[in-house]
């Protein structure tokens, strides 16, 4: 018996000792470890792509993404498959701006009076509008004034000023002065999804001298034109027309505005 039971406790011993063998205690994992790598920007704003890229991070405490306008660099610190998106998404968002387009105004100004005038001085692509004044407006005769140039990128202003055509200045002594303000000029979509040029703010202004009483006494009259439009790209459009102060004479003003490619 004392045989049977020693053999028994040994038995158990070492199925005891089997079982601690095949069932060791499970390991602790240590704790990932960040890494840290500075990403450099080439075109676009630092704070601005860090603020896309945030979502991005693993969010766990202690992960950091920071942005340097000067030195126009990315600091992250996080795991490494989360820098490596990161990295990625930077390369697809870092990209150069596209230029501006850039819009070319031709602003014609014509003078409406009560005398038949010739139309001769007026260029060719302007007949059409010549026919629709003519159609539409009492004065007898127009007389084309000047052309204005300006050049604005979409989305921009314009403004000018100086002195009017000689034809509305009494002497050199006495000369008219023009100035004229176009803001956010920019491209946008009308209606029927067609391409349309809008101005926000279309300001025109003259000073013009006057004849006031029998005395030949001069007095400078101040006229204007303001409003907001929006016209097709190569389309001559009919602004508007202002009083010029007289009861025979009104000023014109046409643009055409243009895309230069």
């Amino acid at each position: 018996m004392k045989i049977k039971a020693l053999f028994l406790s040994v038995v158990l011993s070492l199925s005891f000792s089997a079982l601690a063998q095949t069932n060791p205690e499970p390991k602790k994992e240590e704790p990932r470890k960040f890494q840290v790598k500075m990403l450099e920007v080439k075109y676009r704003n630092p704070q601005v792509l860090t603020s896309a890229l945030r979502t991005l991070s693993s969010g766990i405490g202690g992960s950091e993404i920071s942005s340097n306008v000067e030195l126009k660099t990315i600091t992250v610190r996080d795991y490494p498959e989360n820098i490596a998106a990161i990295e990625e998404a930077l390369k697809k968002l870092d990209q150069p701006e596209a230029a501006p387009t850039s819009l070319q105004i031709q602003m014609y100004l014509i003078q409406a009076t009560s005398e038949v005038t010739d139309k001769a001085s007026f260029p060719k692509d302007m007949d059409p509008v010549l026919t629709q004044l003519q159609a539409t407006l009492k004065y007898k005769g127009y007389r084309f004034l000047n052309t204005y140039i300006s050049r604005v990128n979409d989305g921009g202003s314009v403004q000018s000023s100086g002195m009017g055509d000689p034809k509305l200045s009494l002497s050199t002594q006495t000369p008219a002065f023009l100035s004229y303000q176009m803001n956010n000029v920019r491209l946008a979509t009308d209606l029927s999804g067609k391409e349309a040029i809008r101005i926000g703010k279309f300001n025109f202004n003259a000073r013009i001298p006057i004849v006031v009483g029998s005395g030949g006494n001069i007095q400078y009259q101040d006229i204007g034109l303001n409003t907001e439009l929006s016209t097709r790209e190569g389309e001559m459009a009919v602004v508007g027309t202002t009083d010029l102060g007289t009861t025979d004479g009104a000023f014109i003003v046409v643009i055409n505005v243009k895309k230069l490619r």
